[in-house]
């Protein structure tokens, strides 16, 4: 049972899960950085070394993958890992760090909801019962998802991890459009992050596909067919699917880098 985690790397992410952790007084906290995050400071979690935290019963890597070779050295006789870093496989970890099984390796990948306690986190280990434990951990930055397979954290990727950009991008797009067509360009960003809000929302709630909420709203011979229309002119479906396949496939290559 893990009671004590060693955080290295506050950096966005890393700090982040270090101060929703801490939050929750769940567990025991450790961190370790070159350079402290101030906010984090007062809390009394920081070390003076990486060594300091291989005493805990799980060592969570928030570092930058290009960083990982250096910081691997200073890991030997970490229980367990729980790395967020990007594209670097299990196996590769287990191989970097000295003595480090890849049963004991967990992958995670959070989003940015974390910094408002909603990502969505797919997480993946070999032992199933280390990765639904870390998944519970995790569960203090937002929800958590558990992965058959290591390769499934490419399309998770794509869809959660680079979704939030599409999502911006969309609404963006929305309250843009509603400028062209008179309103006032702050009231119409907040109209269009209200309304795919709560649309997401209602879709979680009814679990209901897609396709029935879009034709309840969809009137012959009214606006939304005609919007709707202009939209599949434009391949916005097609276009949304190939962007997923296309993130897909870009982390798929960065992880053989």
């Amino acid at each position: 049972m893990i009671s004590s985690v060693g955080v290295l790397g506050t950096g966005k992410m890393g700090g982040t899960i270090v101060q929703r952790l801490l939050k929750s007084r769940s567990w025991t906290i450790k961190a370790y950085d070159a350079q402290p995050d101030p906010e984090l400071t007062d809390s009394g979690c920081y070390v003076n070394d990486i060594e300091s935290l291989l005493g805990c019963d799980l060592v969570l890597l928030a570092v930058k993958p290009a960083d990982f070779n250096v910081v691997a050295r200073n890991l030997t006789g970490a229980k367990a890992v729980l790395s967020i870093m990007a594209g670097v496989p299990v196996a590769t970890i287990s191989a970097q760090i000295q003595g480090l099984a890849e049963s004991a390796v967990v992958r995670a990948m959070p989003n940015l909801g974390a910094l408002i306690g909603k990502s969505t986190t797919g997480v993946f280990s070999l032992n199933a019962a280390l990765a639904q434990e870390c998944a519970g951990l995790l569960q203090a930055i937002g929800s958590t998802h558990v992965l058959q397979k290591e390769d499934d954290l490419h399309a998770f990727t794509a869809l959660c991890g680079s979704g939030p950009a599409y999502a911006f991008a969309f609404i963006q797009a929305l309250a843009e459009g509603a400028v062209q067509s008179g309103l006032p360009y702050d009231q119409a960003l907040q109209l269009a992050a209200e309304m795919t809000l709560s649309s997401s929302e209602l879709l979680l709630t009814t679990r209901e596909h897609p396709s029935v909420w879009r034709n309840r709203v969809t009137s012959p011979g009214g606006t939304t067919i005609a919007g709707l229309a202009r939209l599949e002119r434009g391949r916005l479906h097609a276009s949304v699917m190939d962007a997923i396949d296309a993130a897909t496939n870009r982390s798929q290559q960065l992880s053989k880098s």
